[in-house]
């Protein structure tokens, strides 16, 4: 819920007006500025940007986004003005179906704690009329003392205590065991159905992989080399707040700053080096070229790619990707020598999703 902001800006007989995000209603025209959360699901009706969705479907790279296209409820605006309808109300949307679901989870009582609940309810009190019956037969049959004491060891030896703590007890201390190792059980529920697991299903995103995007390749153009390419696209995405932005910017951090900056929302970004004019952008905005194989190429490996360009002249090509964790294949090969078949659960493109997933074995 904190992924939701508590008020949204709407505009009304084109005035922008604040209001909370609980009082939105389908059909109003909401206005997301960069930086700002979108308050629930909609339709872009006007302006291009890109969304970092990753706290919603797990996308690792930000999604270009324009009008017609839907956006998520809790997706943040990273660069252009957009203006969206709404299609669900602030209370009914995507992310308010996700708490609920969580909520649900960590409600349920595992199926034996039900069991042992159900059994000791009816048994504690039939233990203690079978106790009173002993004694009080047995004293009338023979020596009261010797029944009575008879009638305490039946009420101790029959007593459903243990059976009634044995499943909660059990369950909190490996509940409470697994936290000293950093394991965070949710509930007894799901700590119940681990035995039983035969198929894991893990999240990609900073489950599998580190959640920071990083460069992976750099393919140069004829008459240029690896470390300019590297250094012309570091120059200019020093000045943006882009995801990418950042990977490309750490790969090279000594490259000079640019000047003159621009920026057009989902497109790219460009500055001016030395007095050469540097673009950098997505192949939809900046022509491939001779760089088209291995712009195909990457991408059908998963990364994501800007194309940096000197004066016009395509200098190259950067590939960015979320990596995996070092220790997942070998983490995934316990599991199958367990017998734990795997799956991995994304909401990023396929293309990346299958790449990935090779990888990772």
């Amino acid at each position: 819920l904190k992924l939701v902001p508590q008020t949204a800006t709407v505009l009304r007989d084109g005035t922008s007006v604040k209001v909370a995000a609980k009082d939105l209603v389908a059909g109003e025209l909401m206005l997301v500025r960069p930086g700002e959360r979108i308050a629930t699901d909609g339709i872009i009706r006007s302006g291009r940007s890109s969304l970092d969705t990753s706290a919603i479907t797990g996308e690792s790279i930000p999604e270009e986004v324009a009008p017609g296209d839907e956006v998520p409820a809790g997706a943040i605006n990273s660069a252009g003005v957009l203006e969206v309808e709404t299609t669900a109300a602030g209370t009914d949307n995507s992310l308010t179906t996700l708490v609920d679901l969580v909520e649900q989870a960590q409600a349920e009582k595992g199926d034996r704690a039900r069991i042992a609940d159900r059994i000791a309810q009816p048994l504690v009190p039939g233990v203690m009329i079978l106790a009173v019956l002993v004694g009080v037969i047995g004293s009338l049959l023979g020596d009261p003392e010797t029944w009575i004491t008879r009638a305490l060891v039946v009420l101790v030896a029959a007593s459903p205590c243990a059976l009634a703590i044995s499943v909660p007890l059990t369950v909190v201390a490996a509940i409470g065991a697994a936290s000293q190792f950093g394991v965070v059980i949710k509930s007894g529920a799901a700590f119940e159905r681990l035995g039983g697991i035969r198929h894991l299903a893990v999240d990609k995103t900073g489950t599998l992989t580190r959640n920071q995007p990083e460069v992976t390749s750099v393919v140069p153009a004829d008459g240029f080399n690896r470390a300019q390419v590297l250094t012309f696209a570091a120059a200019v995405e020093q000045q943006s707040t882009h995801p990418l932005a950042a990977a490309i910017a750490a790969a090279e951090p000594e490259a000079p700053a640019a000047l003159d900056i621009s920026e057009e929302a989902g497109h790219g970004i460009g500055g001016t080096v030395e007095g050469q004019r540097l673009l950098v952008g997505s192949p939809r905005w900046i022509d491939a070229g001779p760089l088209k194989a291995d712009v195909e190429r990457m991408e059908s490996e998963g990364q994501t790619c800007v194309l940096v360009t000197v004066d016009d002249a395509l200098a190259g090509a950067i590939g960015v990707r979320d990596e995996l964790r070092p220790e997942v294949p070998d983490a995934l090969q316990t599991l199958r020598a367990n017998d734990v078949e795997v799956s991995m659960l994304t909401g990023d493109n396929t293309r990346t999703a299958r790449a990935l997933a090779e990888i990772a074995g």
